[in-house]
């Protein structure tokens, strides 16, 4: 972390935005899990954004920039074989909303998104059965929109989902 934060801000100068997007899934029952696999799922999907936000929050904080942590639809609920991977997202929103408790100078967003098609957990971007699912560039373009608006506006979250998958709180 600490080679990329030196080689971001030689060569821009500083940072205005920072989009933590790493993540990994593993669905399976509680008692399935190995201590090594839920300590995974904690080391890429909470310590890693912890560990970029505090890297590059002075220079953020110089430029009052925006930190986006990229959670899940599923940081406010859970399901069945989601336990560990869902607590990893449950964390991310405290971190969101710590962060921006303890720095009212920045912007803080949630960004909460529904099935999308990626390659996450193994699957492979249009692959069938995957049609239902949320296009990348949908929550880019959501992410753009956010981002055009005036500094003196503060989105801290967004839950974005397909029309096709069902509503679940």
């Amino acid at each position: 972390m600490a080679a990329f934060h030196r080689t971001t801000v030689e060569q821009f100068g500083g940072l205005d935005l920072l989009v933590n997007n790493a993540g990994i899934g593993l669905f399976k029952r509680l008692e399935d899990f190995s201590h090594q696999e839920v300590e995974r799922l904690l080391r890429v999907n909470v310590l890693g954004a912890w560990a970029a936000t505090r890297a590059f929050l002075p220079e953020l904080k110089a430029r009052r920039g925006m930190v986006v942590m990229v959670s899940s639809d599923v940081s406010a609920r859970t399901f069945p074989t989601g336990g560990p991977y869902t607590a990893t997202k449950w964390a991310l929103r405290a971190l969101a909303r710590t962060l921006q408790q303890e720095n009212p100078e920045l912007r803080v967003l949630e960004l909460r998104p529904g099935a999308t098609d990626t390659h996450f957990a193994g699957s492979h971007p249009g692959a069938p059965g995957k049609d239902w699912f949320l296009r990348p560039e949908t929550l880019a373009e959501a992410l753009r929109c956010v981002l055009r608006l005036p500094p003196e506006a503060r989105v801290e979250e967004i839950v974005l989902r397909s029309v096709a998958q069902p509503p679940e709180y």
